[in-house]
């Protein structure tokens, strides 16, 4: 899988195809199953959230006992994200969000088992799940090696297919 944030491609190495196409969240829920845009998908893979445009923070921090944890809570008209926050030594983690539509969640994630110090602390576990339902029917995610700010080569998002490889060009609508 590569993508620069506009498209992807995905070589099936098992049905021998190179599909490829705009990096829609159709097309990233069918890969990692995270139904969100590419930007709040590497969010959400870096243990980040993406702050909503135009949302409005709350001047308070509260406390939410369930979770151990800080919240903050950005406001949009369309939705709200609550941001978990929880002090481990000296650092303090995001240790998890939830959006919620309309009073109802519509996802959220949970992030754990942090390295590193400082600017540099990321979780290495990363759970998802959509809606009410349980981070055992959703998605996990285990890091075990990550580079940050590494300028990529210019190839970097190019998949070639090789000969006899099928090419299936896809476009938002599936």
């Amino acid at each position: 899988l590569v993508t620069d944030g506009q498209r992807f491609a995905f070589l099936d190495a098992r049905k021998n195809e190179l599909s490829r196409g705009p990096a829609c969240p159709t097309h990233v829920a069918s890969l990692l199953r995270i139904p969100l845009a590419p930007a709040d998908v590497a969010a959400i893979v870096l243990g980040d959230v993406r702050r909503p445009p135009n949302a409005s923070v709350s001047p308070t921090v509260a406390w939410d006992a369930e979770r151990g944890a800080d919240v903050l809570e950005l406001v949009t008209p369309s939705q709200t994200l609550r941001v978990f926050f929880a002090r481990h030594g000296a650092d303090v983690d995001i240790v998890g969000a939830e959006a919620l539509v309309g009073g109802k969640r519509r996802w959220r994630t949970s992030y754990e088992d942090f390295g590193g110090a400082g600017m540099a602390r990321m979780p290495a576990s990363i759970r998802f799940a959509e809606g009410t339902s349980a981070y055992d029917d959703g998605v996990e995610i285990k890091i075990k090696d990550r580079t940050l700010n590494e300028a990529p080569l210019g190839s970097a998002f190019t998949l070639t297919p090789s000969p006899g490889v099928s090419v299936k060009d896809l476009g938002c609508d599936g």
